[in-house]
């Protein structure tokens, strides 16, 4: 009997795709600690704090980025591939990984199985789901190498010898495309200011990385038989172009007499790029972000909220969520009782998932917030900002998350973790499985 356990448990999970997704980073999270944990991880003199190894694994794991140690100079070499091997297993999913190998050798998934994979990689047929997996790992392989090959060129170009500038590119590779946002250098990307080639190829390796898979996969097929979009992919491309425009624009607007006003244009102009499209979320940043205006942390606080593409390596409510929660309110504006998005009506199920998630993730960010605040002695802008990036699993800080208390380090912890899984997972959990079908009557209230 108990060597059928395993067996049954594995089929258990299988399926409850949610029990399996939520379980596989925790395990993942888990096995991470324990590695940072050891003192090979670091040349600091007894190690790292366990809560300080799980907030690393988690950040790790959760693609988020936020730091209490310094990567380049309080992690050993050991550490820093423990970092970059969670961060791409991480983006990934252990789902993605482990399916892939089992396919790669031929195992047969099962219904089960198949079941399992199409629930967890948002795909209404499971072949479909199968062969996005394929396309996923291939895919995300090919594309690091790229980078990694322009990045080392780069590195090299900068002042690095051939061997620190190809382990360096490895690392921010890696951590750009799962929109990771891990450094090994304390500044981030702020020391490349006169060398804008770096922080561009890590904001196109960011920016791929937030589109989603399954929109990569389809932009890939219409280059290739040279079609149109697929109405997906189409709405996802114009609502992360109009995202990026806006966010450029208001960045650099807001800080064009403050904190870049002694700077050329086309330097302001990249800072401003680069600063809208990394809370969505990437983590990496060119400028300090302490030094921004109020405004500008607002406006970044509102992208790490929304994040990038569902399916995606990036966190948040995703883009669609956004688009959605748009349409309604533009459907209300216009006095309209369908909501249509570019010809198509959207369904009042997913009017309802997009508000659930959005509600949740709200109450969930500001419950976090309002008992860092109770805890924390640092300003509420920082402590908000910091609540919403780990959410957004962005990285993205005004530099107090190591000053915060093992209180404070292990709230965030979890909000990364439940930023990565995202809120409606974990409805899932509680959700029945039988619904009651009854007619109730009609609500009358007074609403605004």
């Amino acid at each position: 009997m108990p060597h059928r356990l395993p067996k049954q448990l594995w089929e258990y999970m299988l399926g409850r795709p949610a029990y399996l997704l939520l379980s596989s980073f925790a395990a993942t999270i888990l096995a991470g600690t324990l590695f940072l944990w050891l003192p090979l991880a670091t040349p600091v003199e007894g190690g790292l704090s366990l809560i300080d190894a799980l907030f690393t694994a988690t950040s790790a794991v959760c693609v988020t980025g936020l730091i209490v140690v310094d990567t380049g100079t309080q992690l050993s070499v050991f550490g820093q591939v423990v970092v970059v091997a969670l961060i791409q297993v991480g983006g990934l999913g252990i789902i993605t990984i482990s399916t892939f190998i089992a396919l790669a050798i031929g195992a047969n998934l099962g219904l089960r199985g198949e079941f399992a994979v199409q629930e967890t990689m948002g795909e209404a047929r499971s072949r479909n789901a199968l062969h996005l997996i394929r396309f996923v790992v291939t895919g995300t392989l090919l594309v690091e190498l790229v980078g990694v090959i322009v990045l080392t060129l780069l590195f090299n170009m900068w002042g690095f010898g051939p061997g620190t500038a190809l382990y360096q590119a490895v690392f921010h590779t890696v951590s750009a495309f799962c929109n990771a946002g891990f450094s090994l250098f304390h500044d981030s990307m702020v020391r490349f200011d006169s060398m804008p080639a770096i922080p561009l190829t890590i904001s196109l390796l960011f920016i791929f990385g937030g589109l989603g898979f399954s929109v990569l996969l389809a932009i890939f097929y219409s280059l290739l038989y040279r079609e149109r979009f697929p109405y997906y992919p189409r709405i996802v491309l114009m609502a992360t172009f109009v995202l990026i425009v806006s966010g450029t624009a208001m960045i650099w607007a807001l800080e064009y007499n403050h904190a870049f006003q002694d700077m050329q244009l086309g330097t302001s102009l990249l800072h401003s790029f680069f600063q809208a499209v990394t809370p969505r979320t990437a983590g990496f940043n060119t400028f300090p972000i302490h030094e921004m205006s109020t405004g500008s942390l607002v406006v970044i606080i509102f992208l790490m909220f929304i994040g990038a593409g569902p399916g995606s390596t990036a966190g948040g409510v995703k883009i669609t969520t956004a688009v959605v929660i748009f349409s309604v309110v533009w459907a209300v504006i216009r006095g309209r009782s369908k909501v249509v998005l570019s010809g198509r009506r959207i369904s009042e199920t997913m009017i309802y998932d997009a508000v659930a998630l959005v509600g949740c993730s709200l109450l969930v960010v500001m419950a976090v917030f309002a008992f860092l605040s109770a805890i924390e002695p640092h300003p509420p802008i920082q402590l908000l900002f910091e609540s919403f990036s780990a959410f957004g699993t962005v990285g993205l800080s005004m530099g107090v998350t190591a000053e915060l208390s093992s209180l404070g380090k292990a709230a965030i912890t979890l909000l990364m973790y439940i930023g990565r899984v995202g809120p409606l997972t974990f409805l899932v959990l509680v959700r029945p499985t039988r619904q009651v079908q009854i007619n109730y009557p009609d609500a009358k209230m007074i609403i605004g």
